[in-house]
């Protein structure tokens, strides 16, 4: 038994208890989301004694450099004093280098960190500017090549944060980013494989950075890049692009117009690729730029085989990801309401089979999901069989509008979970790969993400968020003081709780805590 000091008070922690448990159990209020050390929510500081290493893992180095910890994570092995983290800590302060204009609405920043970043070409960072207003832009820069970080950010009429952007923020001003995130990246270990790049807009700067990459790792195969645009004026790294064509004889792009003369059709860029590739069972597939194209291109490489921990990709979701750069609910943390059920969809309902193929898909989806690292954390005390059944009964009643589902809409469900959209996307991908198993056609496939896209801004949120019943607040966090009518067990202690006792019970997780415990 060890003692955890938090805010100057002790409190006891239990054999095989990690510390944010140790915490809930004590009625502390802090931060946490998934327990499973995934979300990143509860991380805190120490005095640097005594962390053990499973902690650490996945921590920026700066962070562990200033004695941050998961507690989620955190078996003590002795006596522990804990801080509530500095939010400044989270966020790196780093200086505009230089501005380059691409294209009339496109510009290249270059961006001068303090101290080395380690980070791989292809994921993005989060920038922050003094009004609090927060932005996801793609790394294009390659860490071994450049001292700088290489970003291409287009300004969009509306858009209040590439304006500034655009128009105010000068050549050596400062600039505050939260980074690197993201799994969208060269992968070495596929030296020996085929690469396909698919790109709209300024989602090249995602693929490009993956290009250089590979190309000068040495990469082994061929590398295809297609990078979709209006006109002529928006292939903005149109000579770069033909100089790495010509000084690598594996590295082929395809410019891709969808405005061009005699174009009526709107051909997309997947559409030229996926004409060209159409066999990738031994490929690796990176997609990046507007989430339509992105998710569409993704069903269609995993019906032409490719193996979908192969399959790499990166929707531009939020704010100028989204070709729009206004402020979401999301950023001003505060949950957008949840609209009225959509309109039924009864030729889903009947591709899948009245319901019998989609029994098959969740099982293997949600046997997937407890075995996966990522999501299992989020599922902890549930079953396959439950969450099968609850959401079997979600879409029999989203589908053929049936009212045969009476549990909690997907922003109520999922108000404490902090999701972000690159988990979002990984979690799609995993049961879309599932409907790919068992032969679901593929026009039924983007109905049924068109259905769960519709969802995700009431999942993707960067902290929870609280759960309104009959437009009240409950609270988020805490402990309610109630009577029990049936006897039960103590979530901490484990001993009986006799019926009309009055017990502690965290409004978020439903576990009950005895008197002796609380």
């Amino acid at each position: 038994m060890f003692y955890i000091t938090y805010n100057e008070t002790k409190y006891e922690c239990r054999e095989n208890e990690t510390v944010l448990d140790c915490f809930i159990r004590h009625g502390v209020k802090v931060p946490f989301s998934c327990r499973g050390g995934v979300c990143r929510v509860c991380l805190m500081k120490s005095d640097g004694e005594a962390v053990p290493v499973a902690a650490k893992e996945g921590i920026r180095p700066d962070l562990l450099d200033k004695n941050y910890f998961l507690p989620c994570q955190c078996y003590p092995q002795s006596d522990m004093n804990t801080f509530a983290p500095d939010i400044s800590a989270l966020y790196s302060r780093a200086t505009i280098f230089d501005k380059k204009m691409l294209s009339p609405d496109v510009c290249q920043v270059f961006i001068q960190t303090a101290s080395p970043l380690y980070y791989h070409a292809g994921q993005f960072i989060n920038l922050k500017n003094n009004g609090g207003m927060i932005r996801s832009y793609s790394l294009a820069s390659v860490p071994f090549k450049s001292a700088f970080l290489e970003l291409h950010i287009k300004k969009y009429a509306e858009g209040k944060f590439s304006t500034w952007l655009h128009n105010e923020l000068e050549i050596g001003d400062a600039i505050d980013f939260q980074g690197p995130i993201g799994h969208c990246f060269y992968q070495a270990a596929h030296v020996h494989k085929p690469m396909l790049l698919i790109a709209a807009g300024t989602g090249l700067s995602s693929v490009v950075g993956i290009a250089r990459d590979a190309l000068y790792s040495n990469h082994q195969d061929d590398i295809f890049l297609y990078h979709g645009a209006r006109t002529k004026t928006d292939l903005y790294f149109h000579d770069e692009l033909n100089e790495l064509s010509r000084n690598y004889k594996n590295f082929h792009y395809t410019p891709c117009l969808s405005d061009k003369p005699g174009n009526s059709d709107g051909i997309r860029v997947d559409d030229t690729a996926f004409s060209r590739h159409c066999h990738l069972e031994d490929w690796s597939v990176y997609l990046a730029g507007h989430p339509e194209m992105v998710h569409s291109a993704t069903n269609r490489a995993l019906k032409y085989g490719v193996d979908p921990k192969c399959l790499f990709a990166d929707p531009y979701e939020f704010g100028d990801r989204l070709n729009r750069n206004v402020q979401t609910a999301e950023q001003d943390n505060q949950p957008l309401p949840e609209p009225d059920w959509p309109d039924p969809a009864p030729d889903v309902w009947e591709a899948l089979d009245n319901g019998k193929l989609l029994t098959k898909i969740l099982n293997d989806f949600y046997t997937l999901v407890f075995s996966d690292p990522k999501l299992a954390p989020f599922f902890k005390n549930l079953t396959v069989t439950r969450l099968v059944e609850k959401q079997y009964s979600f879409l029999y009643r989203l589908l053929t509008g049936e009212r045969v589902y009476f549990g909690e809409r997907p922003k109520n469900a999922h108000h404490w979970m902090v999701i972000s959209d690159e988990l979002f996307d990984y979690r799609e991908r995993l049961f879309f790969s599932c409907c790919e198993k068992h032969g679901l056609a593929l026009n039924v496939i983007d109905k049924l993400r068109a259905i769960d896209e519709s969802f995700r801004k009431y999942i993707v949120k960067s902290q929870p968020w609280k759960k309104v019943l009959n437009g009240v607040e409950l609270p988020l966090e805490g402990y309610e003081k109630i009577d029990i009518s049936i006897g039960s067990l103590c979530d901490g202690c484990g001993n009986e709780i006799a019926a009309g006792e009055k017990v502690s019970y965290h409004v978020r997780l439903g576990t009950l805590y005895c008197s002796t415990c609380i």
